[in-house]
């Protein structure tokens, strides 16, 4: 009877284990300082959570981000909007209260994207970062970068509650090391698209990124020779 009980937890500890492996996702419940996300391992926002662990928008699928890069003559697209990605390793997760970041690779290992998301309560706005870097020993040259921004999440629904801005490589974001995007028209202000269910924010002048063993050591308020930094600062409804 002993080993038939012992034989049925075995069997009920591989279960769980094997559904819990599945779960592509990962969520952080209610905390005691306020909100929380729930992000996908790609790096896309999928959930946005109150201080009671209540969903704010209920499930989120719009938000994501798209990248187009050429190298040795060769161009690749990856993606990830939502629970869908393109090109994508499974990434890995850090979640610590009102931020979370997900680091992934492209599958070629050339590319590594890092999405943080920050949750400012006083003014309510959410800030996203995405840093993508070459880890390749080829330099290569950014073609169209797209983040998308769900519109259930825009204040108003209105184009002029989002900012964002994107940084090339050496440039300076000042003594604080925080990059704040400018009002547009300015350079490096990232024009927006309407979509359907999101706002799609769109660079496609052409960045070159440096090989990952040619970067600089300017300091840590200066972007390396081998990334790009798109920042994002959302109004929330």
């Amino acid at each position: 009877m002993k080993s038939r009980v012992a034989g049925f937890v075995v069997a009920l500890l591989f279960l769980t284990a094997s559904l819990t492996a599945q779960q592509p996702l990962s969520r952080e419940g209610s905390q005691s300082s306020g909100q929380s996300f729930a992000i996908s391992e790609q790096g896309t926002l999928l959930e946005l959570f109150d201080a009671n662990g209540k969903s704010r928008f209920d499930k989120i699928s719009a938000d994501g981000f798209a990248v187009s890069y050429e190298v040795r003559g060769k161009t690749m697209a990856v993606s990830a909007i939502g629970t869908k990605s393109n090109g994508l390793q499974v990434g890995k997760l850090e979640m610590n209260g009102l931020s979370a970041t997900a680091t992934v690779m492209t599958k070629e290992n050339r590319l590594e994207v890092t999405s943080n998301f920050l949750l400012d309560k006083n003014r309510q706005e959410l800030i996203i970062e995405r840093r993508i870097r070459n880890v390749s020993l080829d330099s290569l040259s950014l073609k169209t970068v797209r983040s998308y921004i769900a519109s259930v999440l825009v204040s108003g629904g209105d184009s002029g509650s989002i900012r964002a801005g994107i940084y090339g490589p050496g440039s300076d974001c000042g003594g604080s090391g925080e990059c704040t995007p400018p009002p547009c028209p300015a350079r490096g202000c990232l024009p927006l698209i309407r979509g359907e269910s999101n706002f799609i924010l769109e660079w496609k002048e052409g960045i070159k990124l440096a090989a990952a063993a040619q970067r600089s050591h300017a300091g840590a308020t200066r972007l390396q020779e081998n990334e790009v930094l798109i920042v994002i600062h959302v109004f929330l409804k």
